[in-house]
């Protein structure tokens, strides 16, 4: 195999993005982009043909605003958000992060699987536009690798773009104005990633803005409620100026401006809560450049308590409410502990995509159940490392770092008979599995969780054995020499690969 797979893999995440000039929002035929007119909070627009389809088919499928349809749509906006984070790290110099960050988007989408989860709802919505999110998702995840920010900045708002009309196609249109609003507040929490990052919070929110002043729902907001509209204004401006801290005020303009113009305050309320999940990336983001992500979180848990949708999850579902207040108090918990912030940030936004389903009549259909641990290997079962994976720190002649969704040094040079050890650093739990045509013949196998084989590991890994996860590490000696090829199993469709060279 060499390095055939390993490329392969490691590639996937950028999907084809010399083609991502392609298909702009998937509505129709045309992809031409209309300069000085960013719809929907994102970077770029579709013609008027392709829009007035997708609203011809909104007008065909709508839910009337109640359904798991109207809950997949305001999941979309937790990404569409997302999106944005590279950037903004990217545009703080942090390209390593910005390109990590890329990824992990990436390998979470690809993740959201079931009939109502958000990589399948996607395509089976507006298949053109889910070819293109993923073009527009790769392109920019190659962009911020490269330091390229405006680049990143424009694939991001094509990938936006992509996703905003899939959600003209699950609600309507008063409807999509609100989910813009909410999308384009919460973007504005990127400032907050900048200059945790050491950039500049007030050029992030100055794009944001712009973004604003040239988004459909612009004008549907300052005729719905000028007073909101006004303050929402004055916020952002705020921020834009160099006021980070006025992010609180701009958040509930914004949400007060979604209720205002949306026909359905369930499509608001499931958009809302959509916002509060992007807002706990962000906590995890903020807190892991050295700034404070638990203040961020507490500042969710004091607007929700006066929050419309506060009352709406608890009368939609007493196990959503107590399930999302735990999940939320047990995140704040891990930030002010800098301890298992990941395994909390996963049972967060478990819990926060539960009760949006809830909010909007769907509980049945949601993609996770209230008690989904939000470990990434797909569902609630326990996970354990093996004979072969320790606690402590290691003592070892070479150390990889476990990050996000990616091995740090992706490449590592040893000689025969050394020790590696590979430590969780960051991120949700990770696998270390070679695979099995990607070592020498005469190589033994190897694999956190101590399997024989590669078929052996990856069902050991949907079963919750061999999992590295934050205070345990991996370690494994290499007698043969050769190249050793491997990967993270939950995270492998992102890229995180890597090889340990023996000489």
């Amino acid at each position: 195999m060499s390095h055939r797979r390993r490329s392969l893999i490691r590639m996937a995440g950028v999907a084809a993005a010399g083609a991502a000039t392609g298909c702009l929002g998937g509505e129709g035929e045309g992809n031409g982009e209309t300069e000085g007119n960013q719809a929907n909070g994102g970077g770029g627009t579709a013609d008027e043909e392709g829009r007035e389809e997708a609203e011809e088919k909104a007008e065909e499928t709508s839910t009337g605003g109640v359904g798991a349809e109207t809950a997949v749509a305001a999941e979309w906006n937790r990404m569409r958000v997302r999106l944005y984070d590279p950037v903004a790290f990217a545009s703080a110099g942090a390209t390593d992060t910005a390109a990590g960050t890329a990824q992990e988007i990436f390998a979470r989408f690809e993740g959201a699987g079931g009939e109502y989860g958000a990589h399948e709802a996607l395509e089976e919505t507006d298949a053109e536009a889910y070819e293109g999110f993923e073009e527009a998702l790769g392109a920019l995840r190659q962009a911020v690798e490269e330091g390229d920010v405006e680049t990143a900045r424009e694939e991001a708002g094509r990938a936006d773009e992509h996703l905003a009309s899939a959600q003209r196609a699950h609600v309507s249109e008063n409807d999509a104005y609100a989910l813009d609003l909410l999308a384009l507040g919460t973007a504005l929490s990127d400032a907050r990633i900048a200059e945790s990052a050491g950039g500049d919070g007030s050029s992030v929110a100055t794009s944001v803005f712009s973004r604003f002043e040239t988004a459909d729902a612009h004008d549907p907001v300052e005729e719905a409620n000028s007073e909101v509209y006004e303050s929402f204004e004055s916020s952002m401006s705020e921020m834009a100026n160099g006021n980070v801290g006025a992010y609180g005020d701009t958040v509930k303009a914004a949400v007060e401006g979604a209720y205002s113009v949306a026909d359905n305050e369930e499509t608001v309320g499931a958009g809302h809560l959509a916002m509060m999940s992007a807002q706990g990336y962000d906590a995890a983001l903020v807190g892991e450049s050295g700034g404070d992500g638990s203040s961020v979180m507490s500042g969710v848990f004091g607007r929700f308590e006066q929050a419309r949708v506060h009352e709406m999850v608890e009368e939609a579902s007493t196990e959503a409410y107590e399930g999302f207040e735990s999940a939320l108090d047990g995140y704040i918990t891990a930030l002010n502990n800098a301890e298992g912030v990941r395994e909390a940030l996963g049972t967060y936004a478990d819990a926060t995509l539960y009760a949006c389903f809830a909010v909007a009549g769907a509980e049945d259909d949601a993609p996770v159940d209230e008690t989904s641990s939000g470990d990434g290997h797909g569902g609630g079962t326990e996970l354990t490392g093996g004979p072969n994976v320790y606690e402590g720190e290691p003592d070892a002649d070479h150390v990889v770092d476990s990050k996000a969704v990616v091995f740090e040094p992706e490449t590592l040079e040893v000689s025969q008979g050394d020790t590696v050890a590979w430590v969780y650093t960051a991120g949700e739990p990770h696998s270390v599995t070679a695979y099995g045509d990607g070592i020498p013949d005469d190589a033994e196998y190897w694999a956190s969780g101590g399997f024989s084989s590669e078929e052996e590991a990856r069902e050991g890994w949907e079963n919750g054995k061999g999992a590295i996860t934050e205070g345990t590490y991996y370690e494994h000696t290499f007698e043969t020499k050769g190249t050793h090829e491997y990967v993270c199993i939950p995270h492998e469709m992102a890229g995180m690969v890597g090889e340990v060279v023996v000489e």
